[in-house]
């Protein structure tokens, strides 16, 4: 009975602890990695948006200003958003994004460790991954959540400035500092829908990837058992 415990809730977690890792890095990725935003300056055409609100800024004054943001957010630099000015709401967001960041960070770390020391505890069979119908956790946790993912999806692509709402008032509840205005906070500009669009797209696809992984593994190894298992019987009956 304490086996069976043991492996129902070390199974539940090496599942949920492969879900948070994979969800969380593409999030540290495009925190850490600051090409992602750089490609996309001209690609988004974001100094001719900046132009159209008469905004006379370069590429580089635009690298520059989401380095210095990224260095006040991640490494508790003073605050400063480069060439451009800013509002006291506006530097207030930024700031309530800091325990958000900071918490992706620590998920993530926390699940990278528990995932690995888990798979080494499963290979020195300590426990034993438990199945349901040929699938283990590492299958059915990840499904789950892109199931979620599929309903986040379907919703944002009705109506996705609702769904970048509802978003803001679930993680900032009765903050309204989240809303800026161009003229107080021009950096704004940098950061179209497009780009939040594109990093939320980075972030489903890279799960998808790793949830399918072990989902399309254990199903050719299930119709590889099941035809094992078929071709013995028809040895038998001939």
């Amino acid at each position: 009975m304490k086996r069976k415990i043991l492996n129902l809730s070390l199974s539940s977690l090496f599942g949920i602890s492969y879900s948070l890792m994979i969800l969380t890095f593409p999030i540290c990725f495009i925190l850490f990695n600051r090409w992602f935003f750089y490609s996309q300056i001209n690609y988004l055409h974001v100094l001719s948006y900046l132009n159209h609100y008469n905004f006379d800024f370069t590429y580089l004054d635009v690298k520059n200003a989401y380095d210095s943001l990224m260095d006040s957010l991640l490494f508790n630099f003073p605050f400063s958003e480069g060439k451009f000015n800013y509002s006291e709401s506006g530097m207030n967001h930024f700031l309530d994004c800091i325990p958000l960041f900071f918490l992706c960070i620590i998920v993530f770390i926390i699940s990278f460790i528990l995932f690995f020391t888990l798979l080494i505890l499963k290979k020195k069979k300590i426990f034993t991954n438990l199945k349901i119908k040929g699938y283990s956790s590492m299958s059915i946790v990840p499904l789950i959540l892109t199931l979620f993912f599929i309903i986040v999806a379907i919703f944002a692509a009705i109506d996705f400035e609702e769904a970048f709402t509802i978003f803001h008032s679930i993680f900032f509840p009765g903050k309204e500092n989240w809303i800026f205005y161009v003229e107080d906070d021009p950096i704004i500009l940098i950061f179209p829908e497009a780009f939040f669009i594109n990093c939320a797209l980075f972030i489903v696809i890279f799960f998808l990837i790793f949830a399918l992984i072990p989902f399309i593994y254990e199903s050719i190894n299930i119709y590889k058992e099941k035809k094992k298992s078929k071709d013995l019987l028809n040895n038998i009956n001939s």
